[in-house]
């Protein structure tokens, strides 16, 4: 009965429809339409830790490249250093303000997201983990693919791209008082438990 009132073509469409039942008295219409094609489901905020080195498997996984974008990103230890080095040209913030941090710690800045959001019943496994940037990873938050229209492209398996970690122990090498800055000394722990340095 309210079918073609509620609207078939998409939310907006479907909202619009439910204005007109108020509008006209109708709230138990309404709210049969609301419920029928675009119903509350509320969606609990879920945040899991993950360690350095176990983002960092993610990250290598990926080739140190974005999931959804195949740009290229930088490991965070070597944003860091260069950090050192231009501190007030590279600042860094430790909670990303975008008025205090250079704005490659969000674009290039490589993180964890869940394909499934945990919010919404996705696992904390490695096959619902993929590398994204900073900046994407707070674009699409709780949203599925599906709903915000992203791709998910596949590994990148012919590059040998590193995410700059090898000028990262190279920097650190040359220059261990690097590793007196807690977040470099973080990273390079991180590192080396994953990628341990060979000898010779």
């Amino acid at each position: 009965m309210t079918a073609n009132l509620c609207g078939v073509n998409d939310k907006a469409d479907t909202i619009q429809g439910v204005c007109h039942l108020i509008e006209q008295g109708r709230p138990s219409d309404a709210l049969e339409c609301l419920e029928a094609r675009y119903p509350f489901r509320p969606r609990r905020e879920k945040r899991l830790s993950i360690s350095k080195a176990a983002s960092l498997k993610i990250f290598i996984r990926d080739r140190f490249v974005d999931r959804y974008s195949r740009g290229r990103l930088i490991f965070a230890g070597s944003l860091k250093v260069i950090t050192s080095v231009f501190p007030d040209r590279f600042p860094y913030h430790p909670h990303g303000r975008m008025d205090a941090a250079h704005m490659a710690y969000w674009e290039l800045l490589p993180s964890i997201d869940h394909i499934q959001p945990i919010a919404l019943g996705g696992h904390h496994h490695q096959e619902n983990m993929v590398t994204t940037s900073m900046r994407l990873n707070a674009i699409k938050a709780n949203w599925t693919l599906e709903e915000i229209g992203w791709t998910l492209y596949p590994l990148e398996e012919a590059t040998d791209w590193d995410g700059l970690t090898g000028w990262f122990r190279r920097m650190v090498s040359r220059h261990p008082n690097l590793l007196e800055d807690q977040y470099i000394r973080g990273w390079a722990t991180a590192l080396d438990s994953v990628v341990p340095i060979r000898e010779g």
